[in-house]
């Protein structure tokens, strides 16, 4: 009698957890089918001139890998064009000029840093003030020529007022533009300069000081955090360990890995 009641009670308490579990799962369901259906709408109404523009752009060329070299940079100067009159976020209204990019954009190095300086919105050029020009020597002392070699952006194309860290709307508003040169782009491997770049790009929370220096692969390209080269002139010294001597050992181990994949 009692084996009878246990087993009864056992299956009694099955079914009512099975019929819990199933109005669980159906609920789940309703709930994520509510959320997406939301997110769609919210991007629909969020979806800028700019963005519709862009939208046009990537419909007309269809597929970014069947494009020629010359196809390329077309593509580019066009997504360049809607950019440099771009109002998606308040850094619009700071701004002297959107800085877009610099180097060659079949280049085998792309560099992605956070943000322009002063100098840069004053010349429209990435990296072209006292750590633009640090980063020249860094790379020129490996052998790789920014003009040839390189092509470079940032995360955010306007200067942030007195060079305040770039707030994630931004970067999202702006990640229209970094996205297609991302994938226009030839280069196999992409240096991130700094914490704001890694962490963005990778959509990660790292500390730079622990990543750099280490090679990511996804999608085919070799992605490595580096110390932004500002980082660098606070610390001047060259001893080892130090982070201009880490700095050389990181491009040593590009220019390592371009003569890699020169020779594929």
């Amino acid at each position: 009698m009692c084996s009878t009641q246990l087993s009864l009670f056992s299956s009694d308490d099955s079914k009512d957890t099975n019929i819990k579990e199933q109005k669980s799962k159906a609920k789940e369901i309703k709930e994520n089918s509510k959320v997406l259906e939301e997110k769609k709408l919210e991007e629909s109404e969020v979806l800028t001139e700019e963005d519709k523009k862009i939208i046009e752009i990537e419909n007309y060329y269809k597929s970014k890998n069947d494009l020629s070299d010359i196809q390329i940079v077309e593509y580019i100067e066009q997504i360049k064009s809607v950019a440099l009159s771009c109002q998606k976020c308040v850094l619009a209204k700071t701004r002297t000029q959107v800085v877009f990019s610099d180097g060659n954009p079949n280049a085998p190095i792309m560099i992605i840093g956070e943000g322009p300086g002063e100098n840069e919105d004053l010349s429209g050029i990435p990296f072209v003030g006292r750590a633009g020009q640090l980063l020249d020597k860094i790379l020129l002392s490996g052998g790789i020529n920014r003009q040839q070699d390189v092509y470079i952006s940032n995360v955010v194309k306007c200067r942030p007022p007195k060079n305040r860290d770039p707030e994630q709307v931004e970067m999202k508003a702006c990640s229209i533009y970094l996205k297609n040169q991302l994938e226009l782009v030839n280069a196999k491997i992409i240096l991130l300069v700094g914490s704001i770049a890694t962490n963005f790009i990778l959509e990660k929370t790292f500390s730079i000081t622990k990543v750099r220096g280490n090679w990511i692969e996804k999608d085919g390209k070799f992605i490595m955090p580096v110390l932004h080269p500002a980082y660098l002139l606070r610390n001047p010294s060259k001893d080892v360990g130090s982070p201009k001597w880490q700095m050389w050992q990181d491009i040593k181990k590009v220019k390592q890995k371009l003569e890699e994949l020169k020779g594929k």
